[in-house]
């Protein structure tokens, strides 16, 4: 929609129409699909700009299947000797 609108600014009619088309196609009762009806000259076929169901995702195209998140290893056996030693830093006397 953003770049319909570039377009728009630059008097490119055809290049905002695809722009707008795209979204029309695919945004469905989105508010700034419902926008684009307003802008659209009918210059291009809205159908022509339907995203395929089939397209892959770049994003999920880089996601193995070896991919997994990591764990983290904790050691629950060792005590908490944080709390002692700051107990012991300052004895209360000046020397």
């Amino acid at each position: 929609y953003r770049m319909a609108l570039y377009y728009e600014k630059i008097n490119d009619t055809l290049e905002m129409d695809k722009h707008l088309a795209f979204v029309i196609a695919n945004g469905k009762n989105h508010h700034t699909a419902q926008r684009a009806k307003d802008k659209f000259h009918n210059l291009v076929k809205i159908e022509d700009f339907v995203k395929k169901a089939d397209e892959v995702n770049v994003m999920d195209a880089e996601v193995s299947e070896k991919d997994e998140p990591l764990a983290i290893e904790t050691d629950e056996s060792e005590p908490d000797n944080e709390a002692e030693s700051s107990v012991n830093e300052d004895d209360g006397q000046d020397d």
